[in-house]
C-alpha cells in the first residue's frame, strides 16, 4: 500500500472510530504547532512532533494538552532521510519508543500507541482507541502472510536470475574504481554528531556510508553519498535521493535482500565465505558491515582511506537503539582488528568524532 492511501485509510478509520467527519480533522503546520495556533478542532499532525527539537516538545504538548484536543500523528524512531535546505535533518528529536511513550503519557493520560505501515515508526494518538478500531490500525499495517512469502520468491528468483547472468557489481570493479582515489568511510557513530567533519567527508573522491545512511546535519556528516554498503534493505529511491552509484551488500544473509533492492542497477554481492574467513581472522562471530568494508578496502589500491564515525559503538549508532550489550555484535573484538588493520597500514586514519 502505498503511503498516501495508508494514511487516508488511518484517517478513515480514527474518523469512523472517534465520530468525527474527517473534512473536520485539521492539517497544522509545523509552525502552528509550535506556536499553538490552532486551539479547537480534532487534529492531524502527521510526523511533525520528531520535528521539534527536544527542548520545545514539552511546551508544545503542555499546549496542545490544555485546550483538550484530539490528535493523532505518526512517530519515527530513526533520522529522516530529508534534510532541510539549512543542511540539517528534517527530524530533530530522535529516540526510542519507550522515551516516546513516557513523554506522551505525562501529558496525556490516554495516550494510545499502535504500529505503523512501516517498522521504523508508530502511530500515537492522545485517546483510547476502541479496539475495534485498533484490530483495523494493526491489519493495516501488517503485510499478508501470502503477500510476503510472494515477495520472498520474486525477491530470491530476481537474485539468483542476475547471479547466473553475472549482472551484478564484479569485485574487480570496485577495486578498479578505488585505484588511486581518497576514501571516506563513514560510520554511524552518534558521536559524529558533535563534529563539523562534512566538508572533509565531502572532499574525498569516494564517500562510503552505511545501512539507513543517517546524515544528522551536513556540517557534522557531509552530503555526498557514493557507495552504500549495506546489511538492511534500501530502496532505489533512497539510493536516487543520496546520489549513490552503488549498493554493497556487506551480509552473510542474502535471504533479507528484498526485491526492490535486488532490483539495483550496480549490485555487488560480498561472497559469504570471504565474511567467514574474516570472522575468523577477527574473532568477531558477527561481523559488522563497518569491518567488512574496512576490511574489503584494504585490499584495493586506494591512495588514503579515512574513516569518520567510528568508535565501536561507545556513543551507541545514529541508525539504531541498540546499545552495546545489546547490539549482535563483539565491538570490543572489532576494534582490536581495526585498530591492527589501520596500524600495519598508513593509508589508514582515523578521524575521531568529538569526545564531549
Amino acid at each position: 500500500m502505498e503511503r498516501v492511501d495508508y494514511h487516508r485509510r488511518l484517517r478513515e478509520i480514527i474518523a469512523v472510530d472517534q465520530g468525527v467527519d474527517e473534512v473536520e480533522i485539521l492539517t497544522p503546520s509545523l509552525s502552528q504547532l509550535r506556536m499553538g495556533q490552532i486551539d479547537r478542532g480534532f487534529l492531524d499532525i502527521g510526523d511533525l512532533l520528531p520535528q521539534v527539537s527536544s527542548d520545545e516538545l514539552d511546551q508544545v504538548l503542555t499546549k496542545m494538552a490544555s485546550t483538550g484536543q484530539r490528535a493523532i500523528g505518526v512517530i519515527s524512531i530513526y533520522y529522516s532521510d530529508v534534510v532541510q535546505t539549512d543542511g540539517k535533518n528534517l527530524y530533530k528529536t530522535v529516540r526510542p519508543p519507550e522515551w516516546w511513550n513516557d513523554l506522551l503519557r505525562r501529558h496525556f493520560s490516554k495516550a494510545d500507541f499502535m504500529r505503523s505501515q512501516r517498522e521504523s515508526e508508530f502511530v500515537w494518538t492522545n485517546f483510547k482507541v476502541s479496539k475495534t478500531a485498533r484490530k483495523k490500525i494493526d491489519r493495516l499495517a501488517v503485510t499478508p502472510s501470502f503477500r510476503r512469502e510472494f515477495e520472498r520468491l520474486v525477491s530470491r528468483a530476481k537474485l539468483a536470475g542476475r547471479v547466473l547472468k553475472g549482472n551484478c557489481v564484479r569485485r574487480e570493479e570496485l577495486l578498479s574504481a578505488l585505484e588511486g582515489k581518497t576514501v571516506a568511510v563513514v560510520g554511524n557513530a552518534r558521536s559524529l554528531d558533535r563534529g563539523s567533519h562534512g566538508r572533509d567527508i565531502d572532499a574525498h573522491d569516494i564517500v562510503i556510508r552505511f545501512n539507513r545512511v543517517p546524515i544528522v546535519s551536513t556540517i557534522s556528516h557531509g552530503q555526498r553519498t557514493t557507495w552504500v554498503a549495506t546489511g538492511v534493505p534500501i530502496s532505489p529511491q533512497r539510493m536516487a535521493s543520496l546520489g549513490a552509484t552503488h549498493v554493497l551488500w556487506l551480509s552473510r544473509y542474502r535471504r533479507k535482500i528484498p526485491s526492490e533492492t535486488a532490483g539495483i542497477d550496480r549490485l555487488y554481492l560480498h561472497p559469504s565465505r570471504e565474511i567467514d574467513v574474516l570472522a575468523k581472522r577477527s574473532g568477531v562471530a558477527r561481523p559488522t558491515t563497518g569491518l567488512t568494508a574496512i576490511d574489503f578496502l584494504c585490499s584495493s589500491e586506494a591512495r588514503k582511506i579515512t574513516l569518520f564515525g567510528f568508535d565501536f559503538y561507545q556513543s551507541q549508532s545514529s541508525s539504531s537503539h541498540q546499545t552495546i550489550e545489546t547490539a549482535p555484535h563483539q565491538f570490543d573484538k572489532e576494534e582490536v582488528f581495526v585498530r591492527s588493520l589501520v596500524e600495519k597500514d598508513a593509508r589508514f586514519e582515523f578521524r575521531q568524532a568529538a569526545t564531549s
